[in-house]
């Protein structure tokens, strides 16, 4: 054999944080914090991202949020260090991390002791998103810190819970995640999503038997067509504890062995080097899980 690659690294990442809770009053709640880290992984990044949370409790029953805080995420070795001429792809150990700012505004209340509904809006701003690019001096391709995007939308969430141990939660998301430069609509990023979840106690309660049912709307794809939205359901069985330190599981992952695909990137073509449309999915599956 030929070895196109053998990179080593070392690196090392640390952090500190602190977070407090103060009462204004018997409505008024102020939660901040701040967060530390240094990474030493081709750069020295020292990044600081606070947190904070002003909760208005008028009732029990009710309360409402404001939510800011920021985030990142630093390059992993693959984007920093993968390069092969052979294969096309050369570093960039300077990759800078993504950030992220988040404002959101939350509305949380339970009808009744059994159920709760929630609404939220929400507005995130991504910097220095990590993209793969093909340079066009060498036409190697190359990840770069290169796009801002803007995502905004609503989610709104209801959950009931019953005495007898059943459990329901329904959520709906509509998002706009924008390129800030061009006011292009990010590739694989869904406006709609729909999330449904049910549990029940079965078999006198030795069992739990759960039922999850997700839609995700169309996405668009690097090479300008559309994948289309798709909804999987999921079921799975949790035994309580058929022996000491046991615990037994069983899944059926899309029940109705639906045909679907997920977004592909721009480095996915095909035998004939033509950019891959979509890359199709796993149809039916099964999982046991023994955990001891």
């Amino acid at each position: 054999y030929f070895p196109y690659l053998d990179d080593k690294r070392n690196g090392s990442m640390s952090g500190i944080y602190a977070q407090d809770e103060y009462a204004l009053s018997d409505q008024w709640t102020i939660n901040a914090g701040a967060r530390y880290d240094h990474i030493v992984q081709g750069t020295h990044d020292n990044v600081i991202n606070p947190r904070l949370a002003v909760i208005y409790k008028p009732q029990a029953a009710t309360s409402y949020k404001l939510l800011y805080g920021t985030a990142f995420r630093t390059p992993n070795v693959l984007e920093r260090y993968y390069g092969t001429v052979a294969g096309g792809y050369k570093q960039n150990p300077d990759l800078a991390p993504e950030k992220i700012k988040t404002v959101e505004a939350v509305l949380e209340r339970y009808v009744s002791n059994d159920v709760r509904v929630t609404g939220s809006v929400f507005w995130y701003q991504t910097k220095d998103l990590i993209n793969l690019t093909q340079d066009p001096v060498d036409g190697l391709l190359v990840y770069r810190n290169i796009d801002q995007a803007d995502a905004r939308g609503v989610e709104l969430e209801a959950e009931r819970r019953w005495a007898s141990g059943q459990r329901l939660r329904v959520s709906y998301t509509w998002q706009l995640v924008e390129n800030t430069a061009t006011h292009t609509e990010l590739s694989n990023s869904p406006r709609q999503m729909v999330k449904l979840n049910y549990s029940a106690p079965i078999f006198a309660n030795d069992w739990r038997a759960g039922l999850e049912a997700q839609y995700l709307g169309d996405r668009s794809a690097p090479a300008g067509n559309t994948v289309g939205g798709r909804t999987l359901v999921n079921v799975t069985l949790v035994s309580g504890a058929p022996a000491r330190n046991l615990e037994v599981s069983a899944s059926v992952y899309n029940v109705f062995d639906r045909a679907y695909g997920d977004v592909p990137s721009e480095e996915h073509f095909d035998s004939l080097d033509r950019s891959l449309n979509e890359i199709p999915q796993d149809g039916r599956s099964f999982r046991l899980k023994l955990t001891y």
